[in-house]
């Protein structure tokens, strides 16, 4: 009470309240379901691919992929700014595509991440010259927006304290991925020979389990023989 009630003590409570404040505006980080972040996270990749230049004659409307955001939310929570170890390896990141792309961004939470996020990497076309396939500095982030044969993307978001304050860390996901060619010493170098298929896995509930597979195929089997043998069976009666 006598705290309360000395003058001195005004610009700590101040203080106090100013933080409080700020971390009330703060937006809400999203889950990778919420339909306005998915529809933020599409609309701003094909915003972009629309408008490269010279315009492309085969570019792909880019879709939301669940898979895709489950595996840039697992890699978002570990908060390491840093790619994902085991986007190179086959199935290792999604049931069906065999590699993914992957695009990093670290920032201030906002309300216009996505949008920023995007934009930045959009603007290392600066550095790409399309003549002959080389960056000055790195575009790798830019020719994977753009790339014409992607048409997937799945996105997370996640609040890294350990970053820094109010800094999330924005992570895509993409397939097919850009990977005709790596970016190497600011070059485009045709991609190496990829690592074979790996027991690690990006997220465990992302691979179709082999058993399961080997069940499909067997189901299979057993309903086209029987199939075959009542078709046999109504031709000889």
């Amino acid at each position: 009470n006598q705290c309360l009630n000395s003058s001195s003590c005004l610009p700590s409570i101040l203080a106090f309240m100013a933080a409080q404040s700020s971390l009330a505006q703060l937006p809400q980080i999203p889950p990778i379901t919420d339909p306005k972040f998915i529809e933020d996270c599409v609309k701003i990749h094909n915003e972009l691919r629309a408008i490269v230049n010279p315009t492309a004659g085969n570019m792909k409307y880019m879709t939301w992929d669940a898979s895709l955001a489950k595996t840039a939310r697992a890699w978002s929570k570990k908060c390491v700014f840093k790619h994902n170890v085991h986007i190179g390896k086959r199935h290792a990141c999604h049931p069906l595509f065999k590699t993914v792309g992957e695009n990093l961004w670290m920032g201030i939470l906002t309300k216009y991440v996505v949008r920023n996020a995007t934009t930045d990497w959009f603007n290392e076309v600066k550095y790409f010259e399309m003549s002959d396939n080389t960056c000055s500095r790195v575009c790798g982030h830019y020719t994977q927006v753009v790339w014409a044969s992607t048409y997937k993307v799945g996105c997370a978001l996640k609040m890294c304290p350990n970053l820094g304050k109010h800094v999330v860390m924005f992570v895509c996901n993409y397939s097919p991925d850009c990977k005709p060619f790596i970016i190497l010493n600011g070059l485009m170098a045709p991609s190496p020979t990829r690592p074979p298929h790996h027991t690690l896995r990006c997220n465990h509930s992302l691979v179709i389990p082999k058993r399961l597979v080997f069940l499909c195929c067997l189901l299979f089997l057993i309903s086209y023989q029987i199939t075959i043998t009542a078709l046999t069976s109504e031709r000889y009666h």
